[in-house]
C-alpha cells in the first residue's frame, strides 16, 4: 500500500498518515495478525528539492515515525519512506477522540 502526501501542508499529512496506520492497525487486529506481523507500507513525501525551504514535508513525517518508535528506511531519492504500520506504539488510546499531531 501507498499513501502519497506529496503538497499536503505540515498538519494535513500528519492527519493523515496518523489515520493510514491507524486503519491498517484495525484491520490488522480484526484478522488476528501476530504481534511479531510487519506491513510495509510506501510514505511519500517527496524529497524537498523544488521548495524553498527544503524537505519540510520529509522531516514532518520522520518526526511522527519517530516518536511512534516505528520502523523505517528512508527510499533511495529521499522522497518516500518504507515504513511497517504496524511496529512501533499508538499515540492514543482508540476510543478516544484526540489528536496525535506532531508538528
Amino acid at each position: 500500500r501507498v499513501i502519497d502526501l506529496h503538497g499536503r501542508r505540515s498538519d494535513e499529512a500528519v492527519r493523515e498518515l496518523t489515520s493510514f496506520f491507524e486503519t491498517i492497525r484495525v484491520a490488522a487486529a480484526r484478522l488476528n495478525a501476530p504481534s511479531s506481523s510487519a506491513f510495509y507500507v510506501t510514505v511519500v513525501t517527496g524529497s524537498g528539492s523544488h521548495s524553498s525551504h527544503g524537505p519540510i514535508l520529509r522531516s514532518v513525517v520522520q518526526r511522527l515515525l519517530d516518536k511512534r518508535g516505528m520502523t523505517y528506511q528512508l527510499e533511495r531519492g529521499g522522497g518516500a519512506y518504507r515504513v511497517d504500520a504496524l511496529s512501533g506504539i499508538d499515540l492514543y488510546q482508540q476510543d478516544a477522540h484526540v489528536d496525535s499531531k506532531v508538528v
